[in-house]
């Protein structure tokens, strides 16, 4: 994932009793997980995969055509390396930074989420959803002064929404 992931420094605390790996990297795109999967993936003998990409890809005004297929392909080279790996897409957060971009990310997530659904041993975790108020609106006190990243409270929906996946 990307710095969302990086910067959640309670991911192994969150989790006890499983082993964890953080192999975020700010900035990164769904191409560069991709481009470095056999530094941050392949080594690896993981039974679970969490991927949290997409959010930068939207940033950099990428359309949701080439975020979907860059995803897929991407799974496509994973699934190669790790066939019995599960593999767990962590959909794109809604953000005040990324507000202007709510559609497209909506649009993202379904289409990520529909292409999962026609594959083996895959999983859709959907903090877009938990992230948001019974009104459907964002709850600031998920987010940083940036508007991007998460504070501890935002960590915490995000620690619920993955543990209902963690085996």
């Amino acid at each position: 994932g990307s710095s969302t992931i990086e910067n959640w420094k309670t991911l192994k605390d969150d989790f006890p009793g499983q082993t964890v790996l953080n192999r975020g990297v700010s900035g990164t795109k769904t191409v560069d997980l991709y481009t470095y999967r056999e530094r941050l993936i392949t080594p690896y003998d993981a039974k679970q995969i969490f991927i949290y990409e997409g959010d930068n890809d939207i940033g950099l005004g990428w359309s949701t055509d080439r975020i979907v297929a860059q995803f897929a392909t991407l799974f496509g080279e994973i699934r190669k390396t790790k066939p019995r790996a599960e593999i767990i897409y962590i959909s794109i957060k809604p953000s005040p930074r990324r507000l202007k971009d709510k559609i497209q990310i909506e649009e993202v997530n379904t289409k990520i989420k529909e292409f999962l659904k026609q594959q083996p041993q895959t999983g859709y975790a959907d903090v877009y959803t938990e992230m948001l108020n019974a009104n459907g609106d964002l709850v600031p006190a998920y987010y940083r002064e940036d508007g991007l990243h998460l504070t501890a409270a935002g960590y915490n929906i995000w620690k619920d929404v993955i543990s209902r996946f963690m085996k």
